[in-house]
């Protein structure tokens, strides 16, 4: 027998997911108490602009692993409590510019796996909550300067397996309370000198596998809690001996498979913290005597 407090949990929750709902879904969602729908892996490729209208208090909604290949404009407008968003693993091609606009409460979006190429400017304009932005294996090949200014408490930023060439000046000028930035796997040749310049708290950066030739001395100077650094598997030659002189909390970094033939001895000096550093497959043929004097 189920009490009436079970009964109230289990209309708080739905899972559908891993079901046989195919292609389009063709009934709205009439239980307003609802606060976690999950619907992932069902096999869905159209939703109706109004199936979620009477979800108010929906605070997570997972469609991952569906088949859509784009969603209505006003799909999302009514919840306006959601705070986790999963819309990873379709084939969404393109995004209304103003499909979250009625979101301010999300927290966590979901957009990776799919087959987005150009994102609109204002997408993010209206997510002033957010702190986790998922936006890794699509095939976007630029970004608007400003498409993360509102995002003033972003700590996940995740934009690896993209076709990205470059990073505009001043990408993350307003997302100083960043701390995980994943760029790798993308085809960025440089980065801009002040690139990371207001990202005060990071502490994660990948960079691997790209295109990188060289790296601006001062690139690092402002991520003074810099805890891992990883530039694996690009076409780094040479690294200035200053480079690393302002990430004395750093505890991890990569630098194999690159193309470095020369170290200078302080290069690792400034890294008291360091416990792990990794230069395999790459063009040395002598270590300096002193290179790992301070460590």
């Amino acid at each position: 027998m189920i009490d009436s407090k079970e009964l109230k949990e289990i209309c708080d929750r739905l899972e559908l997911d891993y079901n046989a709902i195919y292609e389009k879904v063709g009934t709205d969602f009439n239980e307003s108490r609802l606060i976690s729908l999950n619907l992932s892996d069902c096999g869905i490729a159209e939703l109706p602009e109004d199936i979620f209208d009477k979800l108010e208090v929906l605070e997570r909604l997972s469609l991952s692993d569906n088949d859509l290949e784009e969603l209505p404009a006003g799909l999302f407008d009514k919840l306006i409590n959601l705070k986790v968003l999963n819309l990873a693993f379709n084939e969404i091609k393109h995004l209304a510019a103003n499909i979250f606009d009625n979101n301010i409460n999300l927290i966590s979006l979901g957009l990776e796996g799919n087959d987005l190429e150009d994102i609109p400017e204002n997408l993010f304009d209206e997510l002033i909550n957010l702190e986790g932005l998922y936006l890794e294996k699509n095939d976007i090949d630029k970004l608007p300067a400003n498409l993360f200014d509102k995002l003033k408490v972003l700590e996940e930023l995740y934009l690896n397996d993209n076709d990205l060439e470059e990073l505009p000046a001043g990408l993350f000028d307003h997302n100083e309370y960043l701390i995980f930035l994943h760029i790798a796997r993308n085809d960025l040749k440089e980065l801009p000198k002040d690139i990371f310049r207001n990202l005060g708290e990071l502490q994660e950066i990948i960079l691997d596998n790209n295109e990188l030739k060289t790296l601006d001395v001062e690139l690092f100077d402002y991520n003074p809690k810099l805890i891992y650094i990883s530039i694996i598997g690009n076409d780094i030659a040479e690294l200035d001996t200053e480079i690393f002189s302002l990430c004395g909390n750093l505890e991890i970094l990569y630098l194999n498979d690159n193309n470095i033939a020369e170290l200078d001895s302080k290069i690792f000096s400034y890294l008291k913290n360091i416990v792990h550093i990794q230069l395999n497959n790459n063009e040395l043929t002598r270590i300096p005597d002193k290179l790992f004097d301070n460590l």
